[in-house]
């Protein structure tokens, strides 16, 4: 996707900064031993601290991958990718949220007087029954949903389809949400907010939500 590949240039772009060797091919185990040291020194943007080993190794993976570009497509002699050890990490916790939270949660959009609450309870309903990625999510659209047989088709990565089912809750959501649509717009959600635009034209496409929006929709409702 777009955004893997601009990920993969912004990775190797730091390795571009340290002082990497002027030819691929001088890339040595020194090499990494030094950029492993240079990156531990490096500080987030956000919290002004250390990176992370999870996040040093985010930068180790994309190298390794330009390595295995190299030795593969371009027939270079350069480091084996298998050379570049990642660094140990402890494991990741785990943070669930209660029977409680979840009522709580997918409770609180009733609570709301906002005229896009329908939706928004549509939309968390569907993320906890289905397991849906937030960017699938979004590619849903109305037709993709069989009320009849609560499933729904789901274009995950690689544009590979898959089927869910709606939990009864689920789907008495989405119908009601649907009830207040009076649009022809083909996704499954709308936003409400931000410049109009030729729904006839782009059959509502420039309506879409974003991965973005419904982030700031669960962390309303979160808080």
């Amino acid at each position: 996707s777009l955004n893997t590949v601009e990920n993969y240039r912004r990775q190797l772009d730091v390795f571009l900064r340290f002082n990497a060797p002027a030819s691929v091919e001088d890339i040595s185990v020194d090499t990494i031993r030094a950029y492993k040291l240079f990156l531990r020194r490096q500080t987030s943007r956000q919290k002004g601290q250390n990176l992370k080993s999870t996040t040093i190794n985010v930068y180790l993976i994309a190298l390794r991958g330009f390595l295995r570009y190299l030795a593969v497509q371009e027939a270079l002699e350069v480091l084996p990718p298998q050379k570049i050890e990642l660094l140990k990490t402890g494991d990741r916790p785990i943070k669930v949220l209660t029977d409680e939270q979840v009522e709580e949660l997918l409770a609180a959009p009733k609570e709301s007087k906002k005229p896009q609450a329908t939706r928004d309870r549509a939309i968390l309903e569907l993320l906890f029954s289905t397991g849906a990625r937030v960017s699938e999510l979004t590619r849903l659209n109305r037709d993709h949903v069989n009320f009849k047989t609560r499933e729904m088709s789901i274009f995950g990565k690689r544009r590979k389809i898959r089927v869910v089912f709606l939990t009864d809750a689920a789907a008495d959501a989405l119908s009601e949400y649907l009830k207040t649509r009076k649009d022809a717009c083909k996704p499954l959600f709308l936003r409400t907010a931000g410049p109009k635009t030729d729904v006839i034209a782009d059959a509502g496409e420039g309506l879409r939500l974003t991965p973005r929006s419904i982030w700031n929709i669960v962390h309303h409702y979160a808080l």
